[in-house]
């Protein structure tokens, strides 16, 4: 091999490694967020729902733990729309329902759905308001949102667990229950 062809080898392996580092130091290297399009097309779809916010029942209801054996309710029914904004899901409750609940959720394909939620509702059936709220711990008082986090069952159907708070109350009576599920399904 001649010196003017080793020069030029070693000069586009020096190429290559330089342009390799530029794009290593000019990459973000942070995940990145779901797009809007996956929402769009495999996600929710955007419309009337209603949010079934309650306690496990038989034998997923094994470990539940309840402060306050009364007789309210633990189950609360909410009409919601959901709207998609930017990639983002809005769940917020209709009419006489509505007292400030929110829930903010990302879909994560294949099937995964979850976000913060915050607020109040009211069952316009049986007048049950649900309360869902961040856990308090006083040796964690930094803990974060309430959540939901779930699964997609179809584009039309979600189900999964509250992380947080949650109360029912009626008529001055109130009772908080340790796990809580939820179920998004259209009206």
């Amino acid at each position: 091999m001649n010196a003017q062809a080793g020069g030029s080898l070693l000069r586009r392996r020096l190429q290559t490694a330089y342009v390799a580092l530029a794009a290593a130091a000019t990459c973000s290297c942070t995940p990145v967020s779901p797009s809007p399009a996956a929402s769009e097309q495999l996600g929710l779809i955007p419309g009337s729902y209603t949010l079934t916010i309650y306690v496990p029942k038989g034998a997923a209801g094994e470990h539940v733990i309840c402060v306050e054996e009364n007789a309210v309710p633990d189950t609360a029914s909410i009409p919601v729309t959901v709207s998609l904004v930017d990639g983002i899901y809005r769940v917020t409750p209709v009419g006489d329902a509505n007292l400030g609940l929110v829930a903010l959720m990302q879909y994560l394909p294949p099937t995964v759905i979850y976000g913060p939620v915050l607020g109040q509702a009211r069952d316009p059936a049986t007048g049950v308001v649900v309360t869902i709220s961040p856990m308090f711990d006083p040796y964690y008082p930094t803990q974060g949102d309430a959540m939901l986090s779930g699964m997609l069952g179809a584009r039309n159907f979600a189900a999964g667990s509250v992380t947080g708070s949650v109360q029912f109350s009626i008529g001055g009576a109130a009772r908080w229950c340790n796990p809580n599920s939820w179920i998004l399904r259209p009206r």
